[in-house]
């Protein structure tokens, strides 16, 4: 019967496991905006062939992480004023609606999950470790989407961080920049720990809109 069936774990295909290595390359800024990449370099670097290299491109054209430049290959965008002010107009609005989600749905346990990945966003400060840091930052608010529920909630937020990171690698070297950050972490999670879901709420509009402000003043501001 249907039923008594089991789910299996999918092998990746060639394209998925291109689409993933690009990106992480390009968030991670080993692929720098602006840049042109052939399909040819990014194959060879990959060892496979270039079809499932040029259906990942497609993807991540689809993500507006890169842009296509016939014939030679793609190019990873810079973001404009316009996407950036899109963006965070978005996550304002999920984030906070994620935030009234939680009454009933967040326990202990998840407090302790959370608890952890501000202990390694400290330590990714220790360690000056950009990289790292950001994985913890991503996985911090992506924890609280999964805490709804709503799936297609999380996979549209995943989108507007991946955006958000191409966009906000260099803010992370200005000092002082990832301890205010952890800071504004740290408050929405307070709140969170005293069940006070208002000023969670509050406390993540504040963060994001102290990102997006990062993200348009100049580091000597």
């Amino acid at each position: 019967m249907v039923g008594d069936l089991k789910s299996v774990n999918r092998p990746k295909t060639l394209k998925q496991m291109a689409y993933q290595e690009i990106k992480t390359s390009i968030l991670n800024g080993q692929l720098v905006a602006g840049e042109v990449y052939s399909e040819g370099k990014i194959a060879k670097a990959l060892n496979i062939s270039r079809t499932p290299v040029r259906e990942a491109f497609l993807d991540l054209q689809r993500d507006g992480l890169v842009g296509a430049l016939p014939q030679r290959g793609m190019i990873i965008r810079k973001v404009s004023q316009g996407v950036r002010d899109e963006v965070f107009l978005l996550r304002r609005t999920i984030e906070a609606m994620i935030i009234e989600q939680l009454p009933g749905k967040i326990g202990l346990h998840d407090l302790s999950r959370l608890r952890g990945i501000l202990a390694g966003q400290q330590e990714a400060i220790e360690q000056e470790d950009m990289v790292k840091f950001l994985d913890y930052d991503e996985e911090f608010h992506l924890t609280l989407a999964e805490l709804t529920g709503y799936h297609r909630v999380r996979e549209i937020l995943v989108n507007l961080r991946d955006l958000t990171r191409l966009m906000g690698m260099s803010t992370l070297q200005w000092p002082g920049r990832m301890e205010l950050v952890l800071t504004e972490h740290k408050a929405v999670f307070q709140a969170l720990s005293e069940r006070d879901f208002a000023a969670a709420k509050k406390a993540m509009i504040v963060h994001l809109t102290n990102t997006e402000r990062s993200l348009s003043e100049p580091e000597s501001s």
